[in-house]
């Protein structure tokens, strides 16, 4: 099940995060959606407030460790998609995040370009977008 993350669910949040940072501003602002399985906080995906170019950004996809390759992070992908429809949705990732990669080769996303070095461990972040479906 996807839902709207509320300030309840930080705490379960922050232990599935692998990002740096607090995402309780997110979930208080309504940009968290959560994925459960039963009791099971799974996976998150966040919006950025911001955006990127004036579109919607997604600024961050996490699953559990215990829980990836199971399809959360697609489901997770594919609501958000279904929300942002009308419009053209970005996301990025670190190129040595392969996993990433590939799911969004698998969703159709398309290269928008790169940042050289942009993370702290010298890797490249490459940006993607999705057409909307008008």
């Amino acid at each position: 099940m996807i839902r709207l993350a509320n300030i309840s669910d930080v705490d379960m949040v922050k232990l599935i995060d692998p990002f740096s940072g607090d995402r309780s501003e997110d979930v208080k602002e309504g940009r968290v959606y959560i994925y459960f399985v039963e009791e099971d906080l799974c996976g998150f995906i966040s919006m950025s407030r911001a955006g990127l170019l004036g579109r919607p950004y997604i600024q961050y996809l996490a699953v559990a460790t215990s829980h990836q390759q199971k399809g959360i992070a697609f489901e997770l992908l594919s609501y958000i998609e279904s929300k942002y429809s009308d419009q053209r949705l970005f996301i990025s990732t670190e190129s040595t995040n392969t996993i990433m990669l590939n799911l969004l080769s698998k969703k159709h996303y398309v290269l928008a370009g790169e940042i050289a070095k942009a993370n702290l461990s010298g890797s490249k972040e490459i940006y993607y977008f999705k057409e909307s479906n008008t």
